[in-house]
């Protein structure tokens, strides 16, 4: 469910993500990637120290969007 979230957001509105480029290791050069967040609504942070949210970071070039990894 919420990854499902997290995918709406990123596909209804790409550029609107944080920036947050990662290095590759190939070319020694930084992808320009975005990031998006969602929080889990089901996990009180007192009980969910470190897993409040679902994070995606994602390549986007205005035309195509491939998300790169997935992390909590």
């Amino acid at each position: 469910m919420f990854i499902e979230k997290l995918r709406n957001i990123i596909f209804e509105k790409p550029e609107k993500g944080l920036s947050d480029p990662i290095l590759s290791l190939d070319t020694g050069k930084n992808l320009p990637c975005k990031k998006h967040s969602v929080s889990l609504a089901l996990f009180p942070r007192q009980y969910a120290i470190g897993y409040g949210f679902i994070t995606a970071t994602y390549l986007y070039d205005g035309n195509n969007i491939i998300i790169v990894r997935i992390y909590l």
